[in-house]
């Protein structure tokens, strides 16, 4: 009798992580607009931060830009609770740029910091991107 109620706890409990695994991310899906502010080394601070939009999902929740012309892959993309951290890597031009991300939900709202560290045809700078995203409404098809 006791090892069924051991079998019966231990399956519930297995089946109650899993459920956590996968509802872990807070969003509430839909178009954002994701305000970005950028330092750099040798850049005044007082850089206008930039606004752009994207659909987050709970499939596609890693924010990107729009506008960027070069070919970036996302790798390693791990979550934990709210909590997401990514790896992404970019060529442009024969140039490369790694970056690691992190960011962590809210339901309705996020904010996060990317670290890009530019290749040595570009002296091997650092960038930092801090964002902010807001839901705005639903995703536009």
């Amino acid at each position: 009798m006791c090892n069924t109620f051991r079998v019966i706890f231990i399956v519930v409990t297995a089946m109650i992580m899993s459920a956590s695994i996968l509802w872990a991310l807070d969003i509430k899906e839909g178009q954002y607009r994701i305000t970005s502010e950028v330092e750099m080394p040798g850049m005044p601070s007082s850089m206008p931060p930039v606004t752009s939009m994207q659909c987050i999902t709970q499939q596609d929740f890693v924010p990107v830009d729009p506008n960027n012309s070069q070919d970036c892959q996302i790798t390693d993309v791990q979550t934990q609770g709210n909590k997401v951290n990514w790896t992404m890597e970019c060529t442009q031009q024969g140039n490369t740029m790694k970056a690691t991300g992190s960011l962590t939900f809210h339901g309705d709202w996020f904010e996060g910091v990317t670290n890009m560290k530019m290749g040595p045809e570009a002296g091997n700078m650092m960038i930092t991107t801090r964002m902010k995203g807001k839901y705005i409404g639903a995703c536009k098809k």
